[in-house]
């Protein structure tokens, strides 16, 4: 007999067997025929291997076997570790009314092979509480993962297998029921519930754990307090408002929790005391506990008043956007930006693309909201005959994209299939879908998890049979977003899934380079230090002065991978003696710092640090008669002596030198020389005057030149037309013009 044939029917035989002994467990009789045909078909189940296997939904997929679910309690996501490897947490062996089991799956992709490891068991005989809860995964490998029911922990389990202790292996007084946030040094921020600090106290809060460095094999509290002081209790001193989801760390590293009335609360990662709280008051629905931090800080929530909505016109099903930019605001309450009411009794949590918010809904549609809260599009799904598939979408989409940069969203919905639409910014596009369980009683169990190298893992059921399906969407890739998946990144961690820019060096001094030459090549480093892909759209100078320039740029253009990184030359030619200043502005898509600016410094000298001054001299319009003279100043700025060699005038013979001293001059020693003016006619007269000297240590000729210039003329109130003599020649002066001078 063909043993996927005889799989998928004892699978049904179990099903239909534990639904009967549920209903009739009261009955002995029958009770025990049916705990013995439960029990065969575990046995014959077990039998049955589970492989990774292609099959016509177009994918491969891992059978998990037999899985436990209670009510619409949805599992939350897939983690996805450093090295690859695929995590899952799934209860399971549900044996009516026993406790049930908790295993962690770590799954090869290469060949969708897995090893589990048993977490804990459930302390609830009739209605355990399953969280599937994301895992964890910190930069070495650490797998933080959460217990259920009365036994509810974290459990920090290492790649071993082994567990990390707690300290004094006591964590009687906390509760976690969600997945933490990891900070970039790997601290577990998780919020928790039912915490007893004191007698006939109960409260909410966030904890803080960390490896602990004196003791290998154990984690400390990084907080000896909860912080959650806006805890209000009812009756029975139990919080009203609980802290009962994940927390993420936004851009600011604020920790951001929900509490069950979908109120935002905002606590410094470093002190955990709280920043801000907004001031909605409606109740989270069930799996959209967790936010989306967009570009700018904004923080995006889904909400509604309750779950399922029941009547349903005192339903209030909104996606709203928050402002989060602000934490040390003396304003306690945070600013909602907008708010957009949805027609469905439940909303997914949303993602965020570059240019609109994703969200889901009970009713089956996509929606896409742009940044001021206008809905862009909605998108349903219809069957081979055109009609509505209505399969509700409990998860967060995820977002793709390819080579142009086009965004697709990947959702799963309660039909069973699995959807690729493209947004073409007025309209979404069915590209797409795949069969996942839809004519086998399945649903699609998870959020999407996107690799770098295109494939998407999600889990699916087929009756009671548990499917982790490996989808390849290639050329498509993760989406380079500021949130494209639930919790956004591959570890789950709730580290911005971002690209971040620097630089490296922030500034340079070029030094002192000679009037005319250039610096050697000055590198500038560009590195991706993010998690995404970084854009570098131009790298250009700016500034007043021209004096700097880019020799090499491979930069511009490029897109650099996480870690990638370009280098920029620029070299300094000053055209003139003083200071010099220019900028290196690096553009970039990096969310926070889309635009760096490096400052760049270098004086220009003249060689050896000799000057003449002026640097050029204009005697103006002088009077018939008059011969004025200029004095001019040579001094050594430099720290080497030199030798003056020659002071010579070249150009009109009306300019008469009076040399220096030849010979040395010293450190910040000076010279004078006179240049005398005696215009012979009225054109301007202009010439050079050349200094030449030797350094000390070289024979090397140098030279600078100061232009002079002048022209004769007088001064005057009119002019006189007509022919002009020379008072001294008696010859006329041709284009002359005489000024009449007042009172003479």
């Amino acid at each position: 007999m063909d043993k996927k044939f005889l799989k998928k029917h004892i699978i049904i035989l179990h099903y239909v067997t534990s639904m009967l002994y549920w209903f009739h467990q009261r009955k002995s009789m029958l009770k025990q025929l049916l705990v013995f045909l439960i029990s065969l078909s575990f046995l014959f189940a077990a039998t049955v291997p589970v492989s990774a296997e292609d099959n016509n939904a177009g994918g491969r997929y891992l059978e998990f076997g037999e899985w436990c679910a209670f009510g619409d309690e949805p599992l939350k996501a897939i983690s996805i570790g450093p090295d690859g490897t695929i995590y899952v947490v799934l209860p399971q062996q549900c044996k009516g009314t026993d406790p049930w089991l908790l295993f962690l799956y770590a799954v090869d992709p290469q060949n969708l092979a897995f090893n589990k490891t048993f977490i804990g068991q459930s302390g609830y005989s009739e209605y355990p509480w399953i969280y599937g809860e994301t895992s964890a995964i910190t930069s070495d490998g650490t797998i933080y993962v959460v217990g259920l029911g009365s036994k509810d922990r974290m459990y920090p389990v290492q790649q071993d297998g082994t567990f990390l202790k707690y300290p004094g292996d006591d964590q009687k007084e906390s509760y976690f029921m969600t997945s933490c946030a990891l900070d970039d040094n790997d601290a577990c921020y998780i919020t928790s519930m039912h915490t007893d600090l004191s007698a006939n106290k109960s409260m909410d809060g966030i904890k803080a754990l960390k490896k602990d460095p004196n003791n290998p094999g154990e984690v400390m509290y990084k907080w000896n307090e909860l912080n959650f002081d806006n805890c209000n209790v009812d009756e029975d001193n139990n919080c009203v408002y609980r802290l009962g989801s994940s927390p993420v760390i936004d851009r600011l590293n604020q920790i951001v929790a929900i509490d069950s009335h979908s109120k935002i609360h905002l606590f410094d990662r470093d002190s955990g005391a709280e920043n801000q709280v907004s001031d909605d008051d409606e109740a989270a629905p069930l799996g959209a506990t967790h936010v989306a931090i967009g570009a700018g800080s904004t923080i995006y929530l889904s909400s509604t008043s309750s779950y399922p909505c029941v009547p349903s016109d005192r339903c209030s099903t909104a996606l709203s956007a928050f402002d989060a930019s602000n934490p040390s605001s003396a304003e306690s309450n945070l600013p909602k930006i907008w708010s957009q009411k949805i027609d469905s009794d439940h909303i997914s949590p949303p993602v965020v693309g570059d240019d609109a918010v994703y969200v889901g809904s009970a009713s089956g549609k996509l929606y896409a909201f742009n940044f001021m809260g206008e809905k862009m599009w909605e998108f349903q799904p219809v069957d081979a005959n055109g009609t509505p598939r209505t399969g509700r979408i409990f998860y967060s989409p995820a977002i793709g994209e390819d080579k142009d940069g086009k965004s697709y969203i990947y959702f799963g919905s309660d039909d069973g299939y699995f959807y690729e639409v493209r947004d073409d910014g007025t309209s979404g596009e069915k590209v797409r879908e795949w069969n996942l369980g839809g004519d086998r009683g399945g649903r699609v169990l998870s959020a999407p998890a996107i690799t770098p190298n295109g494939l998407i893992y999600v889990l699916s059921n087929q009756f009671t049979n548990l499917l982790l399906w490996e989808l390849d969407i290639k050329p498509r890739k993760l989406g380079n977003a500021p949130w494209p998946m639930f919790q956004h990144d591959l570890r789950r961690t709730g580290a911005a899934l971002a690209p971040v820019a620097s630089v490296s060096p922030l500034s340079y001094d070029f030094g002192e380079v000679e009037k005319d030459q250039s610096s050697p090549d000055v590198s500038f480093t560009v590195k991706n230090e993010g998690d995404a892909e970084l854009k570098i759209s131009s790298v250009e100078l700016i500034g007043p002065n021209k004096n700097f320039s880019i020799k090499d740029d491979p930069c511009s253009g490029q897109n650099l991978p996480p870690d990638g990184t370009c280098t920029v030359e620029v070299i300094f030619q000053p055209a003139s003696r003083g200071i010099k200043n220019a900028q290196l502005e690096i553009k970039t898509n990096d969310p926070n710092r889309g635009i760096i600016r490096v400052t760049l410094q270098g004086k220009g000298i003249l060689p050896s640090g000799l000057s003449v001054a002026p640097s050029m001299y204009d005697f103006g319009n002088i009077l018939i008669g008059e011969h004025p003279s200029k004095t001019f100043t040579i001094k050594n700025y430099g720290t080497k002596k030199v030798t003056l060699i020659d002071v010579a005038i070249d150009g009109s013979k009306d300019f008469d030198l009076t040399k220096p001293a030849m010979g040395i001059l010293g450190s910040n020693n000076s010279q004078t020389f006179e240049v005398a003016f005696k215009p012979s006619s009225a054109e301007e007269k202009k010439a050079s005057i050349t200094v030449q000297w030797t350094e000390s240590d070289s024979s090397i000729i140098h030279k600078i030149t100061v232009d002079v210039q002048g022209r004769r003329g007088v001064e005057g109130a009119a002019s006189l037309r007509g022919r002009v003599y020379d008072l001294y020649t008696s010859e006329p002066i041709p284009d002359a013009r005489v000024t009449m001078l007042k009172n003479w």
